[in-house]
C-alpha cells in the first residue's frame, strides 16, 4: 500500500494519528508512506521532481532493496488524504499498469481534468476503482 498524507503534514502524520500500523500487521501489509511536503505530486520547475521522484525512483528502488514486494498489479494499492488523494489518483491514473485498486479520503482535486483523464485513460485499458 502507497499511503500518502495531506498538505500540512508528513509521512509521520499516518502512524501518529490511525491504526494503519496494526491494519498492516493484521494483514502482512507493507506500507510505504514518503514524505512529499506540499508538492501536491507535481514535478516543479523550481525544485523537487516528487512525482518523478516516487514513480520512476522510489519504485524501482523498493524493489530492489525489498525483493518480497510484489509488482503485480492485483497487489499494489495507492490511497490518500487530502493532497495524498490527489497524488494517489494522479498516479493511478498515469500509470494504471501499476495499480489494483486507488482510494481518496476527502482531497482537493480538480474534477474536471480527473474525469477528463480517467476517460483517456479508461478508453484504453480496464482499470476500476
Amino acid at each position: 500500500l502507497w499511503l500518502f498524507h495531506g498538505a500540512h503534514q508528513d509521512c509521520s502524520e499516518w502512524v501518529r494519528n490511525s491504526s494503519v500500523e496494526r491494519f498492516a500487521n493484521e494483514r502482512g501489509l507493507a506500507v510505504i508512506m514518503p514524505t512529499m511536503l506540499h508538492s501536491y505530486g507535481m514535478d516543479m520547475k523550481y525544485g523537487a521532481d516528487y512525482f518523478s521522484m516516487v514513480t520512476r525512483e522510489l519504485w524501482p528502488e523498493l524493489h530492489w532493496m525489498f525483493p518480497c514486494l510484489s509488482q503485480k498489479k492485483e497487489k499494489n494499492f495507492v490511497a490518500g488524504a487530502s493532497m495524498g488523494g490527489y497524488i494517489a489518483y494522479k498516479w493511478a491514473l498515469t500509470c494504471p499498469e501499476q495499480f489494483a485498486k486507488a482510494m481518496l479520503f476527502p482531497a482537493m482535486v480538480e474534477t474536471y481534468a480527473i474525469l477528463a483523464l480517467l476517460i483517456s485513460i479508461l478508453s484504453v485499458t480496464n482499470l476500476s476503482f
